[in-house]
């Protein structure tokens, strides 16, 4: 995600931005950041977004333990 809040910085100086990244959600977030210009995410669509989910479980720990993350990262 760090290289889509640098890429913004650039799109919002209008200089061209290449990103991309190991993860493929990453790169999506960073693309629909730099190449969307009209669509914008409303208050409570953002609050749907980044609310806790009780029924959660520990796909990404179990996942990509070790391969992407170091255990103290999770």
């Amino acid at each position: 995600m760090d290289n889509a809040v640098v890429g913004y910085m650039y799109k919002s100086k209008e200089l061209r931005v290449v990103a991309n990244d190991r993860l493929r959600f990453c790169y999506h977030i960073a693309r629909a950041i730099m190449e969307n210009n009209s669509v914008t995410v409303s208050g409570e669509e953002l609050k749907a977004l980044v609310k806790s989910n009780t029924n959660a479980d520990e796909f990404v720990l179990e996942t990509f333990r070790e391969k992407f993350f170091q255990s103290s990262t999770h």
